[in-house]
């Protein structure tokens, strides 16, 4: 169990919480996204691509870049991630930017199968059939990336450890909230979550790449097929969006003591350390 004495939970949960619109379900949270599949022509392999930028305030993300770690074989990254800060001085603001590539093929063949968040709750995404959800782990950390593959539908996404998040978990317990979010036809959801252990508190966010992998590409990860230059770009401005999400929220008993605490935060910049 955790050992906190000092609560100072950090900006994330207030910007989820109060940037919705209209009631719509939807978070204005993620302000950039931008998914791309390609083709590896040596190997074949099938790659997505994504980049995202978030507004957390003041919380700023720090300049690293990790590995994303098979445990089955962890000397051959499947991918890397990339977090970094983009300031705006005009607007004396910045968002937060977080960029990623994954090898879909190996990805699609790995051992790690992990259908949930840290904190033990079910990863908030349904209607996907016979899905498969591979876990990597990012770098030296705790923090996840997903890979979700099912017969009619592939996502990606990660679950960020965050250790300021932590320090507000004893009012909250295991606790979760997600929305979702719509950008140029790319759609997704994002939230946070925590748990009662080390370890179970941060930011996850998953991503739809029904935009950029089309049913035959499906076909050749659910297979030994290779895939070709004409299957990526069949992929290209499809512009479904199909997800279907279960914005079904939990929060701990005390959630109105956590809020009084994040009220007194939300002013201090801080860079946030992840775990």
């Amino acid at each position: 169990m955790k050992n906190v004495t000092k609560v100072c939970w950090p900006l994330l949960m207030v910007f989820f919480l109060f940037s919705c619109s209209g009631g719509s379900g939807q978070t204005n949270f993620v302000r950039y996204s931008k998914v791309e599949s390609y083709l590896d022509e040596e190997t074949s392999d099938v790659y997505v691509s994504f980049k995202a930028t978030y507004f957390l305030g003041k919380l700023k993300f720090p300049q690293l870049t990790f590995p994303l770690i098979d445990d089955f074989d962890p000397l051959n990254p499947v991918g890397e991630i990339h977090f970094s800060v983009k300031e705006d001085d005009l607007k004396k603001s910045h968002v937060n930017v977080v960029e990623a590539k994954i090898n879909l093929t190996r990805s699609s063949k790995m051992k790690g199968l992990d259908p949930y968040l840290p904190n033990g709750e079910k990863i908030p995404v349904g209607g996907m059939v016979n899905a498969r959800i591979i876990n990597m782990r990012i770098g030296n950390t705790q923090s996840k990336s997903y890979v979700l593959l099912a017969e009619n539908k592939v996502m990606v996404g990660y679950a960020l450890g965050i250790e300021e998040i932590g320090e507000a978990t004893n009012y909250l317990g295991v606790s979760n909230y997600f929305l979702r979010f719509l950008y140029n036809y790319i759609e997704g959801v994002v939230g946070f979550y925590s748990g009662d252990f080390d370890n179970q508190d941060g930011l996850a966010v998953f991503f739809n790449l029904n935009t950029v992998i089309s049913n035959d590409l499906i076909r050749v990860l659910f297979s030994n097929e290779m895939a070709t230059k004409s299957m990526i770009e069949k992929s290209k401005g499809m512009n479904k969006t199909d997800l279907e999400f279960d914005n079904k929220k939990t929060l701990g008993k005390n959630y109105n003591k956590a809020m009084r605490e994040i009220n007194k935060m939300i002013q201090v910049e801080r860079e946030i350390t992840f775990n």
